[in-house]
């Protein structure tokens, strides 16, 4: 019952007051019921359309994106706002527009700009839908249509595939080898899926990047050693289902959308994987381990590993993040091949609930994070040098041999080195071979 509008009473008069409204309201109710019912009586009109509005956006990448709207109004407007939403995401936002209106005429325009670098960064291959309101000086609204974008670098001609559940943004490359990666990533990270108790995968995308020049621009800017160094090769937002990768290799498509996969499956505001577990991850499930499983020995050897109570996050000295991934992956493997999927399956779930690693692994392995890596490194034996045992015989024989196979290797160096320096290439150009597994920054 609305009271509003009655004046306060003492208590004596208000029970005659009250009966008497309830009179009147029971009848009203009777008589005319819509005014009464789910509060239609005091609702909202819906927004007006504008008078032949056009909306057009420009991609100034890797800065900004403009957005205009041009039309005309048959009222005063006094406010523009510009509405955008960023892919599927819970990431929405509004820009204030300037405002420009032709009184006589009618016509009217409005400027917004969407910062896309820096502290505001967007990652490449997120779909940006938008429109535009307004409100005149009644406090009327007017909305225009809505569009959406696929915000990639407009300099190349981008092409598309899709695998799956996962979209890849493409050029410069054939087709064919784009899903043939594709195809190969997509059996791992249904594998990923199932590990993490993910019943079924939502879209998401993939962005390939083709070399350092262009990964300059396209990923975010960790540190200027890191970009300098290459030393990350790829980044996955699972807030906007998109990652970027360095290159069509499919160990690179399996690490990134690994991640993603695992963000779906722990999707919760009181869950945190650490990075340790959430990087061995998305290595296990690779088709070779690039070398890093021998990393992780030697730095165990050298005694220049942290705990893994300290490896919540990535560090940021470009040596120390190589051997945090190289533990990483050695720790994980570790514990699939030792304790089975399924523990490692129940140790998600219990992160995505809320536990802590240390909690979680508690419940699970039955042991403390120190000695879930102590018991990994009862794994790795030390080196020994070999002796070795010259045979006279044929000591002499071998040294000619190996003279002459020097000599012809150093004869074939040469002459491939004065055909490389005859035509140089820009290394930026280039992206290492090994580049996209350097690292992975969760944003």
């Amino acid at each position: 019952m609305d009271m509003t509008g009655h004046p306060r009473i003492h208590v004596f008069l208000a029970v005659p007051k009250i009966v008497a409204a309830a009179t009147i309201v029971f009848i009203l109710t009777i008589l005319c019921p819509k005014p009464f019912i789910h509060g239609q009586g005091h609702t909202e009109e819906p927004p007006k359309r504008f008078l032949h509005e056009s909306l057009k956006h420009e991609i100034n990448f890797p800065n900004e994106v403009t957005f205009t709207i041009n039309g005309y109004s048959q009222v005063d407007l006094r406010q523009l706002t510009l509405n955008y939403q960023i892919s599927e995401s819970k990431v929405r936002g509004y820009i204030y527009s300037e405002i420009e209106q032709d009184i006589a005429g009618k016509a009217f325009s409005g400027v917004s700009t969407l910062s896309t670098s820096g502290n505001s960064y967007i990652p490449s291959g997120v779909r940006i839908r938008y429109y535009f309101e307004a409100r005149d000086i009644n406090g009327n609204r007017y909305k225009s249509l809505t569009k959406e974008f696929d915000y990639l670098n407009p300099e190349y001609p981008w092409r598309s595939t899709q695998v799956g559940p996962m979209t890849i943004f493409w050029h410069g490359f054939q087709h064919l080898d784009v899903a043939k990666s594709g195809e190969k990533a997509y059996v791992a990270i249904q594998e990923a899926a199932a590990i993490s108790n993910l019943q079924e995968v939502e879209p998401f995308r993939a962005v390939i990047i083709n070399n350092p020049r262009e990964a300059a621009e396209a990923f975010p800017t960790v540190s200027s050693t890191s970009l300098k160094d290459g030393l990350y090769g790829g980044f996955a937002f699972r807030d906007y289902g998109v990652f970027l990768i360095g290159g069509i290799g499919a160990d690179g498509l399996i690490h990134e959308g690994t991640h993603i996969v695992i963000g779906q499956a722990v999707d919760s505001p009181f869950s945190k994987m650490p990075a340790w577990l959430n990087e061995g991850l998305a290595m296990y499930f690779e088709s070779s381990d690039h070398g890093r499983l021998a990393i992780a020995e030697r730095a165990y050897l050298n005694g220049e590993l942290m705990p893994l109570s300290s490896m919540g996050a990535v560090p940021g000295k470009p040596r120390d993040v190589r051997i945090f991934y190289a533990h990483s992956q050695a720790v994980v493997k570790h514990m699939v091949d030792r304790f089975g999927k399924a523990k490692m399956s129940r140790l998600i779930t219990d992160l995505g609930n809320g536990l802590s690693i240390d909690t979680a692994i508690e419940k699970t392995y039955s042991m403390t994070l120190e000695d879930l890596d102590s018991d990994w490194q009862k794994g790795v034996q030390p080196t020994f040098e070999r002796r070795l045992i010259v045979d006279p015989g044929t000591f002499w024989t071998s040294t000619m041999m190996g003279i002459a196979f020097i000599f012809a290797v150093t004869v074939t160096g040469i002459n491939w080195l004065r055909k490389k320096t005859s035509e140089p290439v820009d290394p930026a150009d280039r992206l290492r071979e090994d580049e996209y597994e350097e690292g992975y920054w969760d944003k």
